[in-house]
């Protein structure tokens, strides 16, 4: 589901930033990206419901890569040249950095508390990761700022 989801959002990110303005893209693909992720708690059972988690997941996957390309567009348009090369390798080591940490971490919950509950509030977390956007100016904001 990966791959598909991935390329349907990168070519569906300027369409839908032009369309709905860039604030309510970023909210939207932030808020569906967090909330998609409670699907994954139900996987498994009867067949029809891991093709619905499944086509979710696909769709997670693609407002993923929707926020992902609004959001490098932002700090792109937003940090002076100089400075561009080094805050994209702060975002990737705030991002990537604690993923090893979390993956323990989840592990040991899983084993303490059960699988479905560790994706339930790993899926919760990352939607509350939203509230930042949500209650920031740039939901409103429908273009990015552009020296000319």
């Amino acid at each position: 589901a990966a791959g598909p989801g991935t390329l349907l959002g990168a070519l569906l990110a300027e369409p839908l930033r032009r369309r709905l303005g860039l604030g309510r893209v970023l909210v939207g693909s932030a808020v569906v990206t967090g909330l998609g992720g409670l699907t994954f708690a139900f996987a498994g059972g009867p067949g029809w419901l891991a093709v619905v988690v499944l086509a979710v997941a696909w769709f997670v996957l693609a407002t993923s890569s929707i926020y992902d390309v609004q959001a490098l567009t932002l700090r792109q348009v937003l940090a002076p040249e100089a400075l561009r090369g080094r805050v994209n390798a702060t975002m990737v080591l705030a991002f990537w950095g604690p993923m090893p940490i979390g993956a323990l971490l989840g592990g040991v919950l899983g084993q303490v508390v059960g699988l479905r509950a560790v994706i339930v509030l790993g899926a919760l977390g990352t939607a509350s990761a939203a509230l930042w956007i949500v209650l920031s100016p740039l939901r409103g904001m429908s273009e990015p700022l552009v020296e000319t």
